[in-house]
Order: C-alpha cells, then sequence, then structure tokens
C-alpha cells in the first residue's frame, strides 16, 4: 500500500484561495461563466480554481482581484496563517466554507433581513434541532 504523503501547505493554501474566490463572487452574484469571460478563460478553468485543483498565477489572482473588486491580499485572509496570528483559524474557515455555498449565501442575506430577534432566535433553534435530527 502506498505511503501517504504529508499534506502540502501550498495545495492548502490553493484550496482556500479558490473558496475566497468562489465566496466573493456567490456575494456579488457573479456566475462562472461571466467571471471566466472576464478572466479570458473557460468556466471549467474557473471550478478548477475554486475547487483548489488549479493554482491562480500572479496575474490571473490580481485580474480576478480587481474584477471581483477585493485586493489581492483577500484571497489569502487567514490562509496557512500560525495559529497565534489569527483569533480562531478554524472558525474563519467554516466561515469561508459555509460562505462559499450558494444557498448558505442565499440563508445569511434572508436572515439579515429579519429585524425581530425572537423570530432569529426560532430560526437558530429550528435549523439546530433540523441538523441534530440528520445526525
Amino acid at each position: 500500500m502506498p505511503r501517504k504523503k504529508a499534506p502540502n501547505p501550498i495545495a492548502a493554501t490553493d484550496v482556500h484561495v479558490g473558496q475566497r474566490l468562489r465566496a466573493r463572487r456567490l456575494e456579488l452574484q457573479v456566475s462562472q461563466t461571466r467571471l471566466a469571460g472576464d478572466l479570458g478563460i473557460t468556466f471549467q478553468q474557473v471550478q478548477k480554481y475554486e475547487n483548489g485543483k488549479n493554482r491562480m498565477g500572479s496575474s490571473r489572482l490580481a485580474q480576478a482581484a480587481q474584477i471581483l473588486r477585493v485586493s489581492p491580499s483577500y484571497f489569502f485572509e487567514s490562509a496557512g496563517l500560525p495559529q497565534e496570528f489569527t483569533t480562531d483559524n478554524k472558525a474563519v474557515a467554516q466561515v469561508t466554507e459555509f460562505l462559499g455555498d450558494k444557498h448558505a449565501l442565499a440563508l445569511v442575506r434572508a436572515f439579515q433581513k429579519i429585524e425581530s430577534k425572537e423570530t432569529r432566535r426560532g430560526i437558530v433553534n429550528l435549523v439546530s434541532e433540523l441538523a441534530r435530527l440528520r445526525h
């Protein structure tokens, strides 16, 4: 049986950058096809970037940052930093991954429109109960 390699920290950064790319694209409601067109690549290539399967070069990263109206450093925020440099690296990673899901982003947008604290609390309790029942 082949020996498993230690995780490559650079590959983990590629995944993080891809998650940030997807989260920002969804936040701005930009399709993969539109982003691909603006970048001059195929939507399949955007998918590969977002999944961390392909690494974005610096010029492509700068171009994506300009299109998505963020600084290039946005894609690296909290990526691979030692724990002492982040407040809660795991929480940041979870939020980044969560916001990369279009349904999660829609849920957040709808939730933000609810003004009643009681209603918000009820929704959190409902979702918590549903999650508990699924496991």
